[in-house]
């Protein structure tokens, strides 16, 4: 559709005051057409369609043989040949192409080893006639073990606070009080109560 609308822009000059603002009128060139009714049936269909597709004929020029060719075979078929009388089956020898070469010596070399040198002596056992001691030496023990003196007499254990002095080789326990004392003087030991009996 072409629209032929003109719109005009507004014209402001100021030789005088106040101005009018108000726009040109506007000349609007659509056509509407009335619509035509006609009595009667009325076909809608669309107008044909222009085809530009080209279908073109088949044209045969010449005769071809769609057959593929028959196939030449080259092999051989021989055809059993029977003789009678004995028949050898074992195949025929083959011949192998390989070389073996023999060794050549081109010195002598002693491949045994030396004989080894054992510097390890063996001393051969010696053995006198007659009876012969087997059993170890005594072993001499330097351990000392004291042997305990105890003399006769009632030792009473009063539980008060005693006393314990050494002097030189001897020992001396005593308690205050009624106590008792017990005394060591050379390798003897022995016991004194005082006080009450025991």
């Amino acid at each position: 559709v072409t629209d032929g609308d003109t719109f005009y822009t507004p014209t402001v000059s100021q030789n005088g005051a106040p101005q009018t603002l108000t726009p040109s009128l506007f000349v609007d060139s659509d056509t509407f057409y009335a619509p035509t009714v006609a009595a009667g049936a009325v076909t809608l269909a669309p107008s044909l369609h222009a085809d530009a597709d080209t279908f073109y004929t088949a044209t045969v020029s010449a005769t071809y043989s769609l057959v593929p060719a028959l196939y030449t075979d080259g092999e051989t078929f021989f055809a059993p040949t029977v003789t009678p009388g004995a028949v050898s089956l074992t195949p025929g020898l083959v011949t192998d192409a390989d070389t073996f070469y023999s060794a050549t010596a081109g010195a002598t070399y002693q491949l045994t080893p030396t004989t080894l040198v054992n510097g390890a002596t063996f001393y051969s056992a010696t053995v006198l006639p007659g009876a012969v001691s087997v059993l170890p030496g005594l072993v001499v023990d330097v351990d000392t073990f004291y042997a305990a003196v105890v003399a006769g007499g009632v030792i009473v254990l009063n539980p008060n606070a005693a006393a314990l002095s050494t002097g030189g080789g001897a020992a001396a326990l005593s308690t205050g009080g009624g106590g008792a004392a017990l005394s060591n003087s050379g390798g003897g030991l022995t016991h004194t109560n005082k006080g009450a009996a025991a």
